[in-house]
């Protein structure tokens, strides 16, 4: 295969608008609301919620996008059966690239509406795979990301009709080759065509002139990678087995599998502490990664050791809010080093990349380890292993959070996503406003990433 092409689907492979009216003003008619092929093609690219702001302005947002999720499916449902306009020879032009490169399609549409494209008009063996609104991610962006990462894709482009697909395609890494045929105008691009029979040649050109490709991470080989590591580690220690934090979240389930695969001696330890959640959601989560791969569990409650210490330093001192829930982190990673030193263990690392940027972590609490085998990887990445090595689905779509205290999250905590945060360290466009919690949040936490001052050594 000479490369991958990634494909937008509304303004380059296919016209809809026509098609879809009726399935919409069936649905937004029970709000009054009805709309036109213009208005349809005016929402081209939108996210859901974007569209729900258009659309349904005066409606609360989970009702609105309620309806919006509504006609998304029976919009599905019709172009199923009646497919839809495609362009000028896109159907024989998909042919003949799917015998020279690898095809995907990344579009912000909903549930549903490429399965539609794909059966309607018998395209799905021209492609490899898809990704969409929120599967695996929110952003056309990181959803590119993800597709280069997941297959390994070295020399890849994205081809699209808008400014906004062009940006994308530049936050990936990718050259954007620009339909000009399409809803939207892309002065940015390093590529044009004005019809899609047109393509081959436009791909011949840019990769004549463009001989980087975008480096992703093979998963295969970053699991082969890892298991050595691992291994040397526990050579170089002279230990016999490893035990780690099984949380319920999507560091700990990436951490357990991949020492697994290094040490059938691997113990995952549950410490629910206070929260309810550690008790229900959190427990189930983490369970059912070890029962899938086969990862001995234990479970110790940390509640009432963190009541008697709370009670006892009461004594001594007022603790405030930040002194009582880092008290938690300290107490599992006491319980952590107990177990491996009695039973000749090494304790490994849950933290990613992206939170140790940020520092959000407890100094000598889940930032304390003696390897850890994920500490290289953002988030989106953590997400991307995980979907590699096929680990539950909860574990991949619930939100990331510490588990501190009951309705906590990571990104509400913080104040940024974890994707903005991604994109900033791979070198992509953030916001101002993300730039600056992103900088505020990584300078103050300086401290956290070295080792305490010593007197006459710095």
């Amino acid at each position: 295969m000479k490369g991958a092409v990634l494909f937008d689907l509304d303004g380059t492979l296919w016209d809809s608008t026509a098609a879809i009216v009726p399935a919409w003003n069936r649905v937004l008619g029970k709000w009054g609301k009805t709309v036109t092929q213009a208005d349809m093609a005016g929402i081209m690219g939108l996210t859901d919620r974007e569209i729900a702001a258009r659309f349904l302005p005066g409606l609360p947002e989970a009702e609105a996008l309620g309806a919006i999720h509504a006609a998304a499916a029976a919009e599905a449902e019709d172009l199923c059966r009646t497919g839809a306009r495609l362009y000028a020879a896109v159907a024989e032009t998909l042919e003949a690239l799917a015998k020279e490169y690898r095809l995907f399609l990344v579009s912000n549409c909903m549930d549903g509406y490429i399965d539609a494209f794909l059966h309607a008009h018998g395209l799905g063996h021209c492609f490899t795979d898809a990704a969409w609104l929120g599967h695996p991610a929110e952003g056309k962006a990181e959803n590119i990301r993800s597709l280069c990462r997941k297959y390994g894709l070295e020399r890849a482009c994205y081809v699209g009709d808008t400014a906004s697909d062009g940006a994308a395609a530049r936050a990936a890494g990718l050259p954007f080759i620009y339909a000009s045929y399409g809803f939207g105008v892309s002065p940015e691009h390093e590529g044009i065509i004005g019809e899609f029979r047109e393509l081959p040649e436009a791909l011949a050109a840019l990769w004549e002139t463009s001989k980087e490709g975008i480096i992703m991470r093979d998963y295969r080989e970053e699991t082969e990678k890892r298991v050595a590591f691992i291994r040397a580690k526990l050579a170089e220690s002279h230990t016999s087995g490893i035990v780690y934090g099984n949380s319920g979240g999507k560091d700990s389930a990436l951490t357990g599998i991949l020492c697994k695969l290094a040490c059938d001696d691997t113990v995952g330890i549950c410490l629910p502490c206070e929260s309810k959640r550690n008790f229900g959601e959190d427990m189930a989560d983490g369970m059912a990664v070890a029962e899938k791969f086969h990862i001995e569990t234990r479970v110790m409650d940390l509640t009432a050791t963190k009541q008697t210490l709370t009670a006892a330093l009461g004594e001594i001192t007022a603790l405030n809010s930040a002194a009582s829930t880092n008290i938690n982190p300290r107490l599992r990673m006491t319980a952590l080093y107990a177990v491996a030193a009695a039973e000749n263990r090494l304790v490994a690392g849950t933290g990613n990349r992206s939170e140790r940027y940020m520092g959000y972590f407890t100094k000598w609490g889940d930032g304390a380890c003696d390897f850890n085998p994920i500490g290289d990887l953002n988030v989106t990445e953590i997400y991307e292993f995980l979907r590699y090595l096929e680990a539950p689905e909860n574990i991949i779509t619930k939100a990331p959070s510490a588990g501190l205290f009951d309705g906590q999250t990571d990104e509400q905590e913080m104040g940024v996503s974890y994707a903005a945060i991604d994109r900033f360290l791979d070198g992509g466009e953030v916001s101002e406003a993300e730039r600056a919690v992103i900088e505020r949040f990584h300078s103050r936490s300086e401290h956290k990433r070295r080792l305490p001052p010593v007197y006459g050594e710095e």
